[in-house]
């Protein structure tokens, strides 16, 4: 009861940013938005499993957003291709730096096997790892493992761990850095930064 009702409080927190992708549930074509209809239909799932696990989630997805260069949670789905090259889904287990900065792999569990939480989510773990925050780290509306701040300590790749209980973060058990030079269709696209002056 507690994780619902969280979810339904974290729903309502961060749903400006969503209620820009999220359509009305009648799916009229006139664009209206549906706030209470949006809180109403995923706040459920979201405790069951994940947010974007509705199965009607991936219509959201306006198809300008894949392979965009940013990975979107709601394109995430096969029926939006797994947002194209965006969320690494075939994404080759390569990479070159000790560090691992540069991993674009799909392990999705730490080295224990707890399951990783989503880079855009902030349940059940808060963060501050978005893709706007580090826009060349490959993060985003995926769980898989990365090390988007190397220069803290981080060994490897990590993840934040999806779980009230668990731990907030572990390392990841991915494969050694290879010599051979990765595919760069999955290392990340340059982001449209914009500087605003006051």
């Amino acid at each position: 009861m507690l994780r619902a009702t969280l979810a339904a409080v974290l729903v309502c927190f961060r749903a400006p940013a969503v209620w820009a992708r999220q359509l009305s549930e009648d799916g009229a074509a006139n664009g209206d938005y549906a706030p209470d209809s949006y809180v109403a239909r995923y706040a459920g799932s979201y405790a069951d499993g994940g947010l974007y696990d509705a199965p009607e989630a991936y219509q959201a997805c306006q198809w300008e957003w894949v392979d965009d260069g940013t990975c979107d949670a709601l394109c995430n789905a096969a029926e939006r291709d797994w947002d194209g090259k965006d969320c690494f889904h075939d994404a080759p287990e390569c990479y070159n730096k000790d560090n691992g900065a540069d991993y674009r792999g799909t392990v999705n569990v730490t080295q224990s096997g707890l399951p990783c939480q989503r880079w855009s989510e902030q349940f059940p773990n808060t963060h501050a790892f978005s893709v706007y925050a580090y826009p060349f780290a490959g993060l985003g509306g995926h769980n898989l493992c990365r090390n988007p701040q190397p220069d803290d300590g981080s060994v490897r790749p990590w993840c934040l761990v999806d779980s009230i209980d668990g731990p907030e973060w572990e390392y990841c058990d991915v494969p050694p850095p290879t010599a051979d030079r990765c595919d760069s269709d999955y290392l990340p696209k340059p982001q449209a930064l914009t500087t605003l002056t006051m």
